[in-house]
């Protein structure tokens, strides 16, 4: 089970590397990713370095292209995929049909993931709340979930050093010994610490189903 942490800045792409995430997820600078704001994301250069760094410590290092492009910002995100190729991202995160359609053709090596944003969701699965799974690790990788995505981009590196740590720890625990796994205080209490409204949740997975 991989864990994929958020880079909204090259630090942050550091520390979540340096705080054991096996993959990290960034955007470029522009209106090809759903978290363009100022202060955040990746220039070309900032770019190349964090695919170095993530490469030289064998992490991977997977590129948000998670909008939905108009006429006018076609080529825009032709040229991101591209880019994406160039720097020989490990995947990219995309939620529009045509840009996967367009990746698969030009660039057919490089790995397509879909986007939560490509997803369908309604008013129920949405609270105000931090999701927190933790007490759900043993499942989640006895039903052979490959990864564990972290939000956050938009997040400071002291956020995104402390839940990576958190995340990193507890699933090492439940690898090592997936029937005598339990929460671990600390760790409920340094996520509460960094959720929004230090209120978390486990969403729909602690209602009944019908």
């Amino acid at each position: 089970m991989d864990l994929v942490c958020p880079a909204g800045s090259l630090p942050a792409l550091k520390i979540a590397i340096d705080n054991g995430a096996d993959c990290v997820y960034m955007g470029f600078r522009d209106d090809t990713n759903a978290r363009n704001f100022p202060g955040l994301n990746f220039d070309p250069a900032a770019a190349r370095e964090g695919v170095r760094y993530a490469h030289e410590r064998k992490r991977q290092v997977f590129l948000a292209l998670n909008t939905f492009p108009q006429l006018a910002g076609w080529e825009r995100a032709q040229r991101a995929v591209d880019r994406a190729a160039e720097l020989e991202v490990d995947a990219v995160i995309v939620a529009d049909a045509g840009i996967m359609e367009y990746a698969a053709a030009r660039h057919p090596q490089l790995r397509l993931h879909l986007s939560v944003q490509g997803s369908a969701t309604n008013y129920a699965i949405e609270e105000p709340a931090s999701l927190n799974t933790l007490e759900l690790l043993p499942d989640l990788l006895d039903a052979g979930i490959a990864a564990v995505k972290i939000e956050g981009r938009q997040r400071s590196p002291a956020y995104v050093a402390q839940v990576t740590r958190t995340w990193r720890d507890a699933i090492d625990a439940c690898r090592a010994n997936p029937a005598r796994f339990t929460v671990k205080p600390a760790w409920t209490a340094t996520l509460r610490k960094i959720s929004e409204g230090q209120q978390q949740t486990l969403g729909a997975y602690h209602r009944p189903w019908k």
